[in-house]
């Protein structure tokens, strides 16, 4: 979905994505059960990495290719940058946003902050409790092992690509 609320086109990408998540399903496998895998790609050993695919996790050799195809790039990730923003411009989850999308690599927005001497990555948190009445959200952020409110933080940053 976009901010507005569309729905985002699908690309091959998508696609890609959606068909390595059902292999890696199927035989109940996630991303933290492969990390053999993930650390030959990591060294750029593909071949090494199709080999454990194949053998050790006994998927097909177009299987295998499709969740390299993924994983790969993927995993390699891309150059990033951090651009400091306010505590009102921290984006918290909500209905879709929320939900895990059941991928390791499908990471939402990133965030850093600082609070006092203390920096470290920092996650926005939405809580809706429902009562008879209404329904009341409330958004915090989890850092340094506590639930704040964003307005206690020092200084936020926004990681994002290059």
């Amino acid at each position: 979905m976009t901010k507005d609320g569309a729905a985002r086109p699908q690309t091959s990408r998508d696609h890609l994505r959606a068909a390595a998540i059902d292999i890696l399903s199927s035989r109940g496998l996630g991303l933290h059960d492969i990390r053999d895998v993930r650390d030959r790609i990591l060294s750029d050993s593909r071949a090494e990495a199709f080999s454990l695919l194949v053998g050790e996790y006994q998927l097909g050799s177009s299987e295998a290719k499709v969740v390299l195809d993924y994983l790969d790039p993927a995993l390699k990730g891309r150059p990033l940058r951090f651009e400091e923003i306010s505590p009102s411009e921290i984006v918290f989850p909500v209905g879709e946003a929320a939900e895990d999308p059941c991928d390791a690599l499908e990471i939402g927005p990133l965030y850093f902050a600082r609070r006092g001497l203390t920096v470290g990555q920092m996650v926005p948190v939405t809580t809706i409790v429902s009562g008879d009445l209404a329904s009341q959200r409330t958004d915090k952020v989890w850092f340094d092992g506590a639930m704040l409110d964003p307005s206690r933080l020092s200084q936020v940053w926004r990681v994002l690509p290059v």
